[in-house]
């Protein structure tokens, strides 16, 4: 739609567009109407008509006309062309309008922020925003303040808590922390051997284990390092001293062997002298009697047993006979065993015989045909 309207009103009127619009469709103003101007952005003065056409207008800037063109705003005393020289004011939340040298509302403004008494205004009221390593902070007036450091960096309008990241250990040692990449610390994770670094530990510091042949020793940082291989095994998170079960002599009157754990165990004295990690039994020739047997000392320092003793040792040959041992020497009479030898035979009882199998330990029963009295022992009596 064209809309032709004389220069001299162009210059007297601000309001051209709205009226323009008003003249097409009488008490509406609709989105889209803008006056033609001369070049450079001033109204023409020559007497060309000017031209209005149809372009995009934002949403708050129509209201706004809408409201001034009706004479419903809030400054509809004002629109009848009357304003102070060098005002301005707001018409909208992000446009504004300025009072030209005549007195007379000038176009509109539209401002990337909130307009603020008359003024498009910097930024956001309580509004932050990160500006290099700092941040910086919208005042109740939208202007920003100074800007302030950050020592972890900015994100989001807010100084990080961390580097993203970066790790730390709480307080207690007992968690680990890490920074996420908006520079937050997440949630902690439970360290069961504790925090180092940062990370949860592996191990506890100074402690050992095996890894087949190698020892690792546990890092400050609480890692497994490993240690150089052992030549006769790992055990116990160290090198065995020797191989289990070995022996050898130290000098000629100690022995030792190497223990399950790879551990040499105390060394055993050898009155007899040391051979081959073994202490020497005997000198070549000796004899004992131990352990149920005649010993004899073979010419390799070794016991060997030359007769098992039935009744026991008695000094270095067997005993002839147990202490207290009881033996019949005929029918009618029995020996007693003292001091490794055979006392006398003693007759049993009348009508008695020795018999060494008898019930009830008597040994001297009552023959057949015979009766031991009550209480035993005593004369045999006939039944």
């Amino acid at each position: 739609m064209w809309c032709a309207v004389s220069s001299s009103f162009m210059r007297r009127s601000s309001l051209l567009p709205w009226i323009c619009l008003s003249l097409a469709l009488p008490g509406l103003v609709l989105a889209g109407c803008v006056l033609d101007t001369a070049p450079g952005g001033s109204m023409a003065s020559t007497g060309s008509p000017s031209t209005v056409s149809w372009a995009p207008v934002p949403p708050e800037e129509t209201d706004a006309a809408n409201a001034i063109a009706t004479g419903s705003g809030p400054t509809a005393e004002l629109d009848a062309g009357v304003c102070q020289s060098g005002t301005n004011e707001c018409v909208g939340a992000r446009t504004r309008r300025s009072c030209d040298a005549q007195g007379h509302w000038s176009g509109l403004e539209t401002c990337s922020a909130p307009c603020l008494a008359g003024r498009c205004s910097e930024c956001e009221p309580s509004s932050a925003e990160c500006v290099a390593d700092g941040v910086r902070a919208c005042d109740g007036d939208g202007r920003w303040g100074a800007a302030s450091a950050c020592e972890h960096g900015c994100s989001g309008g807010a100084c990080s808590e961390c580097s993203p990241g970066a790790r730390a250990c709480t307080s207690n040692g007992a968690e680990a922390n890490s920074c996420s990449a908006e520079g937050r610390w997440q949630t902690p994770e439970r360290c069961d051997q504790g925090c180092s670094d940062g990370r949860c530990r592996s191990c506890r510091e100074g402690e050992t284990r095996c890894n087949t042949d190698k020892p690792e020793l546990c890092t400050r940082d609480g890692s497994w390092q490993p240690q150089a291989a052992c030549t006769l095994g790992c055990n116990g998170g160290r090198c065995a001293a020797c191989a289990v079960g070995t022996r050898e002599c130290i000098g000629s009157n100690e022995a030792r062997e190497c223990s399950d754990n790879g551990e040499w165990r105390a060394a055993t004295a050898c009155p007899e002298g040391c051979t081959a990690g073994q202490c020497y039994e005997c000198s070549p020739g000796a004899e004992r009697c131990s352990d149920g047997g005649e010993q004899r000392c073979s010419p390799e320092r070794r016991w060997e047993t030359t007769r098992e003793c039935p009744h026991g040792c008695h000094g270095t040959t067997c005993a002839v006979c147990a202490e207290g041992e009881l033996e019949c020497t005929s029918r009618t009479e029995l020996r007693v065993c003292h001091n490794n030898s055979w006392g006398a035979s003693d007759s049993c009882r009348p009508d008695a015989h020795c018999d060494m199998a008898a019930p009830g330990g008597n040994t001297c029963p009552c023959d057949s045909g015979y009766r031991d009295p009550h209480p035993s022992p005593g004369l045999c009596t006939r039944r």
